[in-house]
């Protein structure tokens, strides 16, 4: 039986035929859910995404003219204006990853699940890429990584702003700073304070790193 042909199912690819029910794309290489467009640019983005989020915290601890981020309690100052924007750009490329490599481990027998780091995970997922470029959700993994790389070229220009500091994270063998918005805003409520590393406190960690400040 021969193999069953498709459009590729990224969104960068499609284009409208006058009938915006019917997107329509390239048609995908043989045996893929992508056309080789398409699967070239997703592994070029998920191989740059270790640098982008390299660079982006080299970014962060990169001095500006506004006022210094300030620890929330205590006096001790610090000159890194970063801005909340960043970490979650970084967060969700930790997510984004994670979760695709989860998806690997679950599905290919042999996988090794990588270690939780952004180089470790891009590495797994580029030895991966031709397997997922079959899947049906091959289209939806190109898209992704697209928005991580992307999201983190954009704060390479965005204009930095301070945050407050609330010290050293608590998660296991991360010694990154954690930041909140000095004025609280959208993406405290939401998300709570994050680290320069990508984690994410719950209401329990911010407490007990309050307390210990």
């Amino acid at each position: 039986m021969a193999d069953e042909t498709y459009l590729c199912t990224s969104t960068r690819c499609r284009r409208a035929d006058g009938d915006a029910a019917r997107p329509r794309g390239r048609r995908a290489e043989p045996g893929s859910r992508l056309c080789g467009l398409c699967r070239r640019a997703v592994v070029r983005d998920v191989a740059a995404l270790p640098g982008l989020h390299g660079h982006s915290e080299a970014e962060m601890s990169r001095p500006s003219g506004g006022a210094p981020a300030q620890r929330i309690t205590g006096t001790r100052e610090t000159a890194l204006p970063v801005r909340a924007s960043a970490l979650e750009a970084r967060r969700d490329v930790v997510a984004t990853l994670s979760s695709w490599s989860r998806l690997v481990v679950d599905q290919v027998a042999d996988a090794v699940p990588p270690h939780r780091t952004v180089a470790a995970m891009a590495a797994f997922l580029g030895r991966h890429a031709g397997w997922l470029a079959t899947r049906p959700e091959a289209g939806r993994f190109a898209d992704e990584m697209a928005r991580a790389a992307a999201a983190l070229r954009q704060e390479e220009t965005a204009p930095r702003t301070d945050l407050s500091s609330l010290g050293p994270c608590v998660e296991p063998g991360c010694a990154a700073e954690v930041f909140l918005p000095r004025r609280g805003g959208e993406g405290l409520l939401i998300r709570g304070p994050v680290c320069t590393a990508g984690h994410v406190l719950t209401p329990r960690q911010w407490l007990a790193l309050r307390e210990t400040a």
